[in-house]
């Protein structure tokens, strides 16, 4: 206690002993906490995210997404982003998307700094404030399910982006089989034209011989009739 206009007053739940009501007044520090001359305070002995049990004289985990805490846990001093510190109730609050302030959310400054704005405060808008991207809603709900729900998404999301890669290697490999078997198509093609050109000068070559050689084809039968009426005549 500090003695404050003839009177006891309580000092900070961190003090031993203080000149004040704030712990930046403490002269010495609380079970599970050490002064910190630089910064004129008392810090926790845990580790981040626990707090100091007096009574089984251990350190405990705080309540979610809280950085410290004081016992039971729940009585939150610093809170992890993007969370902020409602200095009233001690607990760790998602900031508001919109001016409307709920018991989940509440003001903060334009620029994150851990705590919330008191609620009579009215925040300065902003034009950021209009331009809330909608990534940023979508975290922002998606920090505020439970951790089942959360598991749940993360995995269909894991799932869904397997499925994508596998599609995209199927259609690669059908675009290459595809563009094997057309390529070999147009190689056979080919080879099916030049041998039908070797074969017709082949063709030429031999009826070039015959010719040369005086070997004379039959007449045709018209031809073998005209002459015959023209011996008659």
């Amino acid at each position: 206690h500090y003695l404050y206009n003839q009177q006891c007053l309580p000092c900070h739940p961190v003090c031993n002993s203080c000149k004040g009501p704030s712990e930046d007044d403490c002269k010495t520090c609380t079970q599970g906490f050490k002064f910190n001359a630089n910064e004129n305070k008392c810090s926790s002995q845990c580790p981040n995210g626990n707090y100091f049990d007096k009574d089984e004289k251990n350190c405990k985990t705080c309540t979610k997404n809280c950085l410290e805490c004081l016992s039971p846990g729940s009585y939150c001093r610093r809170c992890s982003f993007p969370m902020a510190l409602d200095t009233l109730t001690h607990r760790c609050l998602y900031c508001c998307t919109t001016n409307i302030t709920t018991d989940n959310c509440c003001q903060c400054s334009s620029s994150w700094d851990g705590f919330c704005l008191h609620p009579l405060v009215t925040p300065s808008v902003h034009l950021n404030d209009w331009l809330i991207s909608p990534i940023h809603i979508m975290i922002h709900k998606f920090n505020s399910l439970d951790d089942f729900y959360q598991t749940f998404i993360i995995i269909a999301l894991i799932i869904f982006s397997i499925s994508i890669i596998i599609c995209l290697i199927l259609l690669g490999l059908r675009q290459i089989i595809t563009s094997r078997l057309t390529s070999r198509t147009e190689h056979e093609n080919v080879e099916y034209v030049m041998l039908q050109n070797v074969d017709d000068q082949d063709d030429d070559e031999e009826k070039l011989i015959t010719t040369n050689g005086h070997r004379k084809k039959s007449p045709s039968k018209e031809t073998s009739i005209s002459f015959n009426h023209t011996e008659e005549t």
